[in-house]
């Protein structure tokens, strides 16, 4: 089921901050992609290392 919203802690910009624009853009739409279809993602560049931590906070709201 498709999630209505993206809640982001104000963390999210520590643990991003080494990643390009690109990356962190990237990043934040394979965490849409993952809400919309529930399908992980493989991301290529860096952003592939903190996705699991951001999908894992995600499921753990839910």
């Amino acid at each position: 089921m498709a999630r209505e919203y993206l809640h982001l802690h104000n963390s999210i910009y520590k643990n991003t901050s080494l990643l390009s624009d690109a990356e962190f853009g990237r990043l934040i739409r394979s965490v849409l992609i993952y809400l919309i279809t529930d399908h992980r993602p493989e991301p290529a560049g860096n952003e592939r290392f903190v996705l699991p931590f951001l999908i894992h906070e995600i499921d753990r709201e839910d």
